[in-house]
This record gives C-alpha cells, structure tokens and sequence, in this order.
C-alpha cells in the first residue's frame, strides 16, 4: 500500500518519533523496496514533482535496488520502462540545475536536485552494465542526446560514461568476468563512435579556454569541468585505444598545452601517463611511443624546469611530484626494454 509507505517516510524523517515507530517504519520501507511488483511504475510515482524530498530520494533508491538485486526478474516492459524512467530524470534535475524555469522542480532544492540527477545516473549505468549492447545498443546515443541541453546535461552525461568505463574496465569487482568481457568487447568496438562524439568537444572547449586566457580572462567553469571530464574518459579508454584513434598532432596541440591550466594540468598528466604506458605490438607501437615520448616528455621537462626555479605551493609541489614519477616511469621503459632513446634530462642535468 502506498500510502503505507508515505507514512513510514513522514515517521523516519520526524525529529518527534520514537525510536520503535522509526525501527517499524525502516522495515516497511525495506520490505516495500523487496517486494512491490512492479517496482518501475511505483518508482515513478515517488519520483512525481509534487513528492516530497524524502519520497523522492526512495523513489531512486527504490529503482537502483531493484535493478541491482532483481534486473534479471525483470520484463522487457519494466526494463524499458526503467531506462526511460532514469533518461526523464537526468533530463529534468540538469535542466533545473540549468535554470530551466519551464522543467523546474518546486519542491526541490538545486542541492537535492544535483544529487538525484548523479542518482539517476547512476541508475543509467548499471542499466547499461546489465545490456549493452545486445539489449541496449543505443545506450550512447540515449546518453549522448543529453548533449543537446545544458552544460549540466552534459557533464551528467560525460559523468556517466566515465562511471561505466571505470566499472567495465577493473573498478566493479562485483560484475562477474564473463560479463565484465563481453562489455570490454563492446565498448573496444564502439570506441571511434565515442571519440567521434567527445574529442570534437575536446578541442572546441580547448579554444574557449585559449580564446579567455589570450584574453587575460579566466576560462569558464563550464569550459574547464567538461575538459577534465573528457580527459578522464580518455585516460580511462586509452589501454584499449587503437593508435590511430588518438592522433600524435592531437595530443600535442590540444592536450600538451593545457598542462599550463591548474584544474587541468594532473589529469592531463594522467592522460600522458596513460600514452606512455600503451601495450600493444612493439612493432606498431614502437614509433608512436618514441615520438609521443618526445613530444610530451620535452613539455613536460619545462614545466618541471620552470618550477624548480621558484617557490611553489602545495598544489604546484603535487604536481611537480606527479611530472617526475612520469618522466622517471618513461625512463624506466624504456631502459627496461634495452633501447636506445635520446634522453630528455640534458636541460636538467646542466641546471
């Protein structure tokens, strides 16, 4: 019963109740999350404007439980049913979040509504961990339509996609191996599709931020929050990268030069760190790696210089530490594999 459930929420979130009517009312609430039939139409109506913060925030809890313990008891209809669900509410908490008074939510607050919108992308994900891509094959395109909104959407949307790559590629122990593969597959086979979409964002906020820096003016949050966000969807995609995907003049014209923003500089680093490191035939590779060394060790040996000629803070010492575990790491690859390789430390060696 419905209105069940509502009362135990009002007595969970009453500073008047007793301990005994809070403990009754949390097992109702658990026992509902377990056993109402038809989970995505119940979450649904929780999730309606009108609810109250506390309905709503079981509403999503209700919906990521119930696909995470019983997606395979699902039907196709409350499967479908479950992406649409998630795909309205990222769509309407960004647009809030965007100022978008038309798709405003009264009763909640900006602070609520960013964290039911990251919910709910969340949601979208271990969706997408359970089918794709052979019972949702248009996951990227549902996420990538986000692009079409906000900047809020977007950065949900690239959120996202980061949050299904970390889990697919080693951070979700919990997803068995077997179906952990078949997602690695699909995604190493749909990767030019995804780059396609995000490295064209790349270097369009890459020129906003160089057209405000020559300006003198600081870059845009916006600008900066979706560089970092690509950034990390890269180095997350870069083991599996194929070498033709990811272009020598793109690294250094559009990724190197943003070593010299703060918010950006570690994830770039991250980024290098990644090129550095590809596996793959030493025979392909071999030339991609040795010019890349070049090119991002001799950007990288300036900043380090330029650094240990002045006082620096906490952070700029961070990042001093992270350059140098990476030119160290690039040494070290390429003495361990016996070859020959000009070294970049002249500059440091003299000073």
């Amino acid at each position: 019963d419905l209105s069940e459930l509502l009362q135990a929420l009002q007595i969970l979130h009453s500073s008047t109740s007793a301990v005994e009517q809070r403990q009754a009312a949390h097992v109702l609430c658990e026992q509902f999350k377990v056993n109402i039939p038809h989970p995505v139409q119940v979450a649904r109506q929780l999730l309606s404007p009108e609810a109250s913060v506390q309905v709503q925030h079981f509403g999503i809890l209700l919906l990521e439980n119930r696909i995470r313990t019983s997606w395979a008891t699902l039907g196709d209809e409350q499967r479908a049913a479950a992406r649409s669900l998630a795909l309205d509410l990222l769509a309407t908490y960004s647009q809030q979040l965007d100022g978008d008074t038309a798709h405003s939510i009264h009763s909640v607050s900006h602070q609520t509504a960013r964290v039911l919108m990251n919910k709910s992308g969340i949601v979208m994900v271990e969706i997408a961990k359970r089918s794709f891509p052979d019972h949702w094959d248009g996951f990227f395109s549902s996420v990538f339509a986000l692009f079409e909104r906000g900047p809020t959407s977007v950065l949900a949307a690239l959120d996202i996609v980061k949050v299904f790559l970390q889990d697919v590629y080693g951070m979700d122990d919990g997803l068995p191996m077997p179906r952990k593969s078949v997602l690695q597959q699909a995604l190493n086979a749909c990767q030019g599709d995804v780059l396609g979409v995000i490295i064209p964002m790349l270097v369009q906020q890459v020129k906003a931020i160089h057209t405000a820096m020559n300006a003198k003016q600081e870059p845009s949050e916006d600008a900066c929050a979706l560089t970092v966000a690509i950034l990390d969807i890269l180095t997350l995609y870069t083991p599996c990268l194929h070498v033709d995907k990811l272009a020598l003049d793109f690294v250094e014209c559009t990724v190197l030069p943003l070593l010299s923003l703060p918010s950006c500089r570690e994830h770039v680093v991250d980024l290098c760190a990644a090129l550095l490191c590809k596996a793959g035939p030493p025979a392909v590779l071999a030339p991609v790696l040795t010019q890349l060394n070049a090119n991002v060790v001799r950007r990288l040996s300036s900043d380090v210089l330029s650094m240990c000629t002045a006082a620096i803070s906490e952070d700029d010492y961070s990042y001093l530490l992270s350059l140098a575990e990476l030119l160290c790491s690039v040494v070290i690859r390429h003495f361990q594999k016996g070859e020959r390789w000009v070294s970049p430390f002249t500059p440091l060696q003299r000073d």
